[in-house]
Parts: C-alpha cells; sequence; structure tokens
C-alpha cells in the first residue's frame, strides 16, 4: 500500500511541531511522515472514506497490525506505532482530543540486533586507511575515523561540524546532536593531530571560516552521511576489513571499547550524547557475551567436557 493520500492539516501541525519545537532532523521528519500517511491511507481504505485524525480509534491500528504482522519486519511495525503514539500523545496534549487510546497498544517484540563493530586492532588499522590517493582528501579521511570511533560522534554530527566548533588547543568540538542538543565532546590526540593536519591543508589553499565546514566534497561542499558511508566502506575494502562496519559501528566500537576497559556507563552516556541509560546499556551485552568468550576460551577450569552445550544453547544448567 503506497501513502498518497494528503495529510490531515493535523498531521502537518504534528510535524511542523516536531521541527520547531523538538527540533528534529529533515530526514527524521520524513520518516514520521511517511508512517503517518500510511495510517491516514490505512484508514481511509478500512472505512472507505477519509476520517479526520481525531476520529482514529484502537479497532483502526490492530486492523492494521493483525493484517500486516505476518508481512511486514517487527522493527517496521514497532516504528509505525511509535509515529501513531507521538501524534495521538500530542493530540491530547493540545486538546484536540481527550483520551491517548494508543496507550493500551502492543507492538510486536523486535528482535535483538547488535550492532557490527571493530576491534582494537582493525580499528588500529583503519584509522590509518584512506580510499584517496589525493593526500588533502587522504588526511581528511583520516580525520573522520578518528572523530567517529576516538570520540563516538554520529555521522550526522561529524559532518555537521563547522571550524568554529573545534577548539583544538583545548582538545574537544561542540557537537549538535538529536534535538538540536549540543554537547561538547573531548578529542584524543590522534583526532587533534588529524584535524590539525587537515586544517592545515584547507588554509593553505582557501579562506577557513569559521561558518566553514570541516569535511568537503570535491566541490567544496559540506560532505553528506550517505557520502561518509561511501568513503568509509571504501576504506574497509582497500584494508580488508573482516566484517565492514557501518559509521554508527564505528560509534558502536568507541563505546564497547571504552566499557571493556573499565569506564563508567553514566560517562559513555554523556559522551554518546543519550537522553536516557537505556540506550547506552545495550553495549553491556556486547561487553559480557565478549568477556563470556575469552573466559571460556582462556581459563583452565572453564574447559567442558565435548558433550556439554555451549553457553546460550540453552543446556541443562541454564534457566
Amino acid at each position: 500500500m503506497e501513502a498518497s493520500r494528503p495529510a490531515d492539516p493535523l498531521v502537518q501541525a504534528y510535524l511542523e511541531a516536531l521541527r520547531v519545537e523538538r527540533g528534529y532532523a529533515s530526514h527524521t521528519l520524513r520518516a514520521y511522515s511517511v508512517d503517518l500517511a500510511v495510517w491516514t491511507d490505512w484508514v481511509h481504505e478500512r472505512e472507505g472514506r477519509a476520517l479526520p485524525v481525531t476520529s482514529w480509534a484502537p479497532e483502526h491500528a490492530l486492523s492494521y497490525v493483525s493484517r500486516h504482522v505476518s508481512t511486514l519486519a517487527r522493527t517496521t511495525l514497532a516504528r509505525r506505532l511509535s509515529a501513531l503514539r507521538g501524534m495521538v500523545g500530542w493530540l491530547v496534549r493540545n486538546g484536540h482530543i481527550e483520551k491517548d487510546w494508543t496507550r493500551a497498544l502492543r507492538a510486536p517484540k523486535a528482535p535483538t540486533k547488535l550492532t557490527r563493530h571493530l576491534t582494537v586492532d582493525q580499528a588500529n588499522v583503519l584509522m590509518d586507511a584512506s580510499a584517496s590517493q589525493d593526500p588533502g582528501r587522504a588526511e581528511r579521511d583520516r580525520a573522520m575515523w578518528e572523530l567517529l570511533y576516538g570520540s563516538g560522534l554520529r555521522v550526522s554530527e561529524m559532518v555537521g561540524l563547522s571550524w568554529g566548533d573545534v577548539a583544538l588547543e583545548e582538545g574537544w568540538v561542540r557537537v549538535r546532536g538529536k534535538g538540536a542538543k549540543e554537547r561538547i565532546v573531548p578529542l584524543t590526540g590522534p583526532s587533534v593531530e588529524a584535524l590539525a593536519a587537515l586544517r592545515g591543508s584547507v588554509e593553505s589553499s582557501s579562506c577557513v571560516l569559521r561558518s566553514s565546514p570541516v569535511f568537503t566534497n570535491a566541490r567544496g561542499g559540506r560532505l553528506t552521511d550517505r557520502s561518509v558511508r561511501r568513503l568509509l566502506g571504501a576504506a574497509q575494502a582497500q584494508i580488508g576489513t573482516p566484517a565492514p562496519v557501518s559509521p554508527h559501528g564505528l560509534r558502536h566500537s568507541f563505546a564497547t571499547h571504552l566499557l571493556d576497559q573499565g569506564a563508567d556507563l553514566r560517562g559513555i552516556q554523556e559522551l554518546l550524547g543519550h537522553a536516557s541509560l537505556r540506550s547506552t546499556e545495550r553495549y553491556t551485552h556486547v561487553s559480557v557475551e565478549r568477556m563470556l568468550d575469552v573466559y571460556d576460551k582462556s581459563h583452565p577450569r572453564a574447559q567442558r567436557a565435548s558433550g556439554d552445550a555451549p553457553r546460550g544453547s540453552g543446556g541443562p544448567d541454564e534457566p
């Protein structure tokens, strides 16, 4: 089913509120708009006529889930229900309807999907990798990988950096995260060196303003998220990374390696810019799994008989 019918004026008002009041990025707003357009189409199809969002009801959501639970990914259903909940909650807060009927809705439980990340050795090799033969571009790429892995930036935060956000002498950058929230993130020594080299190469060929983007394309414009993903993929192909990771995978590697070295979870939360500790806690699972794997392979008392069930298989010693 394609989302094609005009949105209700209140849907448009809700999306505008997300943009102005919550500072949502354009790609996030597009995703919300698409999901809410799907709901608009579904209600129209089910009722045979357009209904204002103030007349939508639980049966509309339940019938959609029942119809699509076997054909759509659970993550897609969960995301669409989340978009619906957000809008209905806004309708209640602004006095358009009296009751939030979405509170009783339960999304299908999405499977836990761990983001692929690098080992410390793989990350170290990548830091010096660039798919460009141009020295200036190689310096740019190295600085990008250092920021994604060394400081755990989101790719959108990184490409949004301007030189006015970079304090090389103090060793930090100012980033704008989700919801336009700003935070200060420390730089590693190699990150400072890479950014200094990049700035030097840029200053030798042009005037650098505080508003000038740190990371630019061949035309001098600001790099996009998609370009960074392509460049990272090319760099990993060049060095033969066994299991290539995305820019988010470098951020994930940053958090995982900090946790492995005993960093405090609250501190990692601040560095990542997570609003909730729950978002950060996913990394504890990765580190515990790694710890158990090392223990099983290394400790003499951890060696089990060949017939014993492997850890996590639901054997007789596990509940």
